[in-house]
């Protein structure tokens, strides 16, 4: 079972523009995704794989890719606008076995906004550290630590989930039992 422990940051936190600009990022990553997506499939009438995407990316020195605050953070969004290009393609295919079961035909996935939209900014277990209760964000991030109930272990990815005026990290952890859910400002940074 996968459970999450979440972190509120407030509009108010030191560290909200730095989290919102890492999701804006994501944001801009996530477009030329699905711009390269759509560009293959229409141009190509080919799907991209997440391998050949990835390499076209890096090969090419991105701007996008580039600006993510660490390669697993843009590998993390190119999964996820891979994960729903195919979830639309399933779609399409159900609905063509099934057309009753939607209330019409599956659009394909849309671009976000381009000065309003934010994407999520995917961490996994190797980029963060637990120390004493405390969860240690890599260098990028200024220093951002949020105290925890998990161990090193326990912890299998970090998001940043930009809302309204905040972001939520939430710690996907394997632990079995139920973490409450709380909300914490970032402890001061030490200077």
């Amino acid at each position: 079972m996968n459970l999450t422990q979440q972190t509120v940051i407030k509009h108010s936190s030191e560290y909200y523009k730095l989290l919102d600009g890492f999701c804006f990022k994501a944001k801009n990553l996530h477009n030329v995704a699905l711009y390269r997506l759509r560009e293959a499939y229409f141009e190509y009438d080919t799907n991209m794989t997440y391998g050949s995407m990835d390499k076209v990316l890096k090969l090419e020195k991105s701007v996008d890719y580039m600006n993510m605050p660490m390669a697993a953070s843009a590998q993390g969004t190119l999964k996820a606008v891979l994960e729903s290009w195919k979830s639309f393609w399933a779609s399409v295919k159900a609905y063509g076995r099934e057309p009753s079961r939607f209330l019409g035909r599956p659009k394909m996935p849309k671009y976000l906004h381009k000065a309003k939209g934010r994407a999520i900014v995917y961490l996994t277990n190797q980029n963060v550290k637990v120390k004493d209760g405390v969860l240690h964000f890599p260098k990028s991030f200024c220093g951002l630590t949020v105290p925890t109930e998990l161990n090193q272990g326990d912890i299998q990815q970090v998001r940043v989930v930009p809302k309204n005026r905040l972001c939520v990290i939430a710690t996907k952890n394997s632990r079995l039992k139920c973490l409450k859910y709380k909300r914490f400002f970032p402890m001061p940074s030490k200077k």
